[in-house]
């Protein structure tokens, strides 16, 4: 018959001990322990695991002693029909009569205080609850609920092969030393330098060295190569939960990343506010409408600038991108994604742009460097920006949008596991690219530009004027007149314009109607690309001057 229990290593255990767990909490404290140790910076003891009613009664009775009396202090305890006391230097215990939360095997008393801020912060979504050990005031205790663990299918991993094959002493147990080992194997095989052993660091681990790679349920995907793809819907994919969309009013140009805040697939009310895809973790991909149509996913106010309808492809990555909300709920925190975690997002993203020839990259935008997933976003792109965007962005760039998902997502990694080329994505804008344009500045750029056609944009003592969107301080947008340049825009009627935008359209080869549209501040941008100039879509000086170079 087999054992009801699962034995740990005995130097999981502050006394040497051989505890035991129920075999599924066993396995999860493992496979836990593979990220809780290097995102603590710390080692681990179990204090306590599985006790049986003998050995609750037997501790019990080592730290109390009948009182002969009534209740009287928060220690006191009932048991046998009378009322105990806690003896001096004793600590305090369960009545027995009671039964103890670790009878089952599903409890843990774990240190030191690195891993319990750890695990307050990310034990549930491994299956570990800190609602017992909260309402008691324990910091140490947790419980396992198997219903939250979202890392079943990885199995348990073989922490003892791995170390033999990293030249550690192989005792079972990870920790600061092993994970080190693990951080110099991934530098040398090009994996994420993180120092956790996911099921794919695991397998190159193993890999070649007498062990096989640990069995999952759910066996982590490859990327396709993607060489072609018709738009529409994406082969192989789950098309269980379909609905209707719109038709495009633009070019499908661009994919806007979402987060579901929640831990599987949903029903997005009927549809009605769905994306294209949603993808979980573990590689399994729900496409709810083909790519011709519009999907609902971005709030879309009445008398804006086109969204769901704007020419994009719109995902739904399962997890969090709220850190408290995630360790409140027991969610995937997407920040914490690795790459095994990204693979079939990366597939759907491969798959997109081969279709709809969308370039994987995310020139221009900047993205959050921290998480909250509903709170306004100064990474919001203006009217003019959205429409003339190519590439891969988030819901916190969208205009007339109030959520922040992705948060601080890794689009790097992302992009590079699609095989997109990504720019710099957290907190700064991308890198200038390399240039061989040698532009003025200064006093040497203004003579310049004073011989050029029509040159209208002249600095003042306080301010500096340029093309843009309208929205935007000193803007001559060719919408609206600019107090500093009177005159420069000219005529009431529709053929009205901006003399000196109207010069700098001829001179890229775009429609010179003197009005900065969607087809200029594409134009812009390009120029300002090319040059190594901040690409942010305004037509100062330097951008002006610079479409007459490259």
């Amino acid at each position: 018959m087999a054992t009801k229990w699962a034995s740990l290593p005995a130097n999981y255990s502050n006394k040497r001990k051989v505890e035991r767990l129920d075999p599924a909490a066993a396995a999860s404290l493992h496979r836990m322990s593979l990220r809780m140790v290097p995102g603590a910076g710390a080692n681990f003891s179990i204090y306590s695991a599985l006790r049986t009613h003998a050995e609750q009664v037997a501790l019990f009775t080592a730290n109390y002693t009948p009182a002969g009396r009534g209740r009287q202090l928060s220690t006191d305890r009932a048991y046998q029909g009378q009322i105990w006391k806690r003896k001096a230097g004793g600590v305090s215990v369960a009545s027995p009569d009671l039964g103890s939360n670790h009878e089952d095997g599903k409890a843990i008393d774990i240190h030191g205080a690195e891993i319990q801020s750890w695990l307050a912060k990310n034990g549930l979504r491994f299956g570990w609850s800190h609602d017992e050990g909260a309402r008691v005031g324990e910091a140490w205790h947790y419980r396992y609920i198997a219903g939250k663990d979202q890392y079943r299918s990885e199995g348990t991993p073989k922490i003892a092969a791995m170390q033999k094959a990293l030249g550690v002493t192989a005792d079972g147990k990870i920790g600061t030393g092993t994970v080190a080992k693990i951080k110099a194997f991934q530098k040398a095989h090009k994996l994420t330098v993180d120092g956790i052993a996911g099921p794919n660091t695991q397998a190159k681990i193993l890999a070649g060295k007498g062990e096989a790679a640990p069995e999952a349920a759910t066996p982590t995907p490859t990327i396709p190569t993607v060489v072609t793809a018709t738009p529409g819907w994406m082969p192989g994919v789950d098309t269980s939960q379909t609905w209707t969309g719109n038709s495009h009013k633009a070019d499908v140009t661009k994919i806007v990343l979402h987060t579901t805040e929640g831990s599987g697939f949903i029903d997005y009310q009927g549809g009605k506010v769905a994306p294209h895809f949603t993808v979980h973790r573990d590689g399994r991909i729900r496409q709810h409408f083909p790519t011709t149509q519009s999907a609902k996913a971005l709030e879309h106010p009445a008398g804006t600038v086109e969204t769901n309808n704007a020419g994009c492809v719109q995902i739904e990555f399962i997890g969090s991108c709220d850190r408290a909300y995630a360790a409140k709920n027991g969610l995937f925190f997407t920040e914490d994604a690795q790459d095994e975690d990204l693979t079939g997002l990366a597939a759907v993203l491969a798959w997109i742009s081969a279709a709809h020839g969308i370039p994987l990259t995310v020139d221009g935008l900047t993205w959050p460097t921290t998480n909250a997933a509903y709170t306004s976003a100064p990474q919001r792109m203006s009217d003019s920006e959205w429409l003339a965007y190519a590439g891969v962005c988030g819901h916190t760039h969208v205009p007339h949008n109030s959520h922040w998902d992705p948060g601080a997502f890794p689009v790097a990694r992302l992009l590079a596991l699609a095989g997109g080329a990504p720019a710099a994505v957290t907190g700064k804008p991308a890198t200038k690219p390399a240039t061989t344009v040698t532009l003025p500045e200064g006093k040497a750029l203004l003579m310049k530009l004073k011989d050029l056609p029509d040159y209208p944009l002249l600095r003042t003592a306080e301010h500096l004027c340029y093309y843009g969107d309208e929205s935007k301080i000193e803007s001559v947008s060719g919408k609206s007149p600019n107090s500093l340049n009177p005159g420069e825009i000219f005529g009431t009627g529709k053929s009205s314009g901006a003399r000196g935008l109207k010069a700098w359209q001829k001179r890229r080869g775009i429609t010179a109607d003197g009005r900065f549209g969607a087809g200029t501040d594409k134009e812009v941008r390009a120029v300002q690309k090319k040059a190594g100039l901040t690409v942010d879509g305004k037509l100062g000086p330097t951008t002006f001057y610079a479409g007459w170079l490259v």
